[in-house]
């Protein structure tokens, strides 16, 4: 197996955490019903999010909450052009304010989010791979 370090890691990590998102969208529909609720939507891609960056945090033992903090950056500013190009369509200058209000409020929201979901998933993942990239053996033990 290749191990992917720097750059090249960051790239692969944030392109699984995109399929993950996307595989949640598209499988949530399935498991709960044709229109499932926010809620559910949100919980389940919370909880895919923490998968995520668990799997990444395992894979990258070395410097893990520095190499989960670039992924997070780079989802955050994935989500945040995606909001801006949304949001923007179709352009109306009356309603220009209150759809960069939204953006940022949305951003905002968006960062915290991102964040949790890498405390927890980083934090899961020294239960599986400890910090020198060890397998964890006997848990009790270590």
């Amino acid at each position: 197996m290749i191990k992917l370090k720097g750059w090249a890691a960051v790239a692969r990590d944030t392109f699984m955490f995109m399929v993950i998102a996307i595989v949640g969208f598209l499988v949530v529909p399935v498991i709960f019903g044709s229109e499932p609720s926010r809620s559910v939507l949100l919980i389940f891609n919370i909880l895919l999010g923490v998968i995520a960056f668990c799997v990444s945090g395992c894979m990258m033992a070395d410097n893990r909450w520095k190499h989960l903090n670039k992924v997070a950056m780079i989802l955050c500013i994935i989500i945040s052009a995606i909001l801006i190009v949304t949001m923007s369509m179709p352009f109306n200058p009356e309603l220009l304010w209150r759809k960069i209000e939204f953006i940022i409020i949305n951003m905002v929201v968006s960062i915290i989010g991102v964040y949790i979901m890498m405390a927890l998933g980083g934090g899961l993942s020294f239960v599986f791979v400890k910090a020198d990239g060890k397998e964890r053996k006997n848990i009790k033990n270590n």
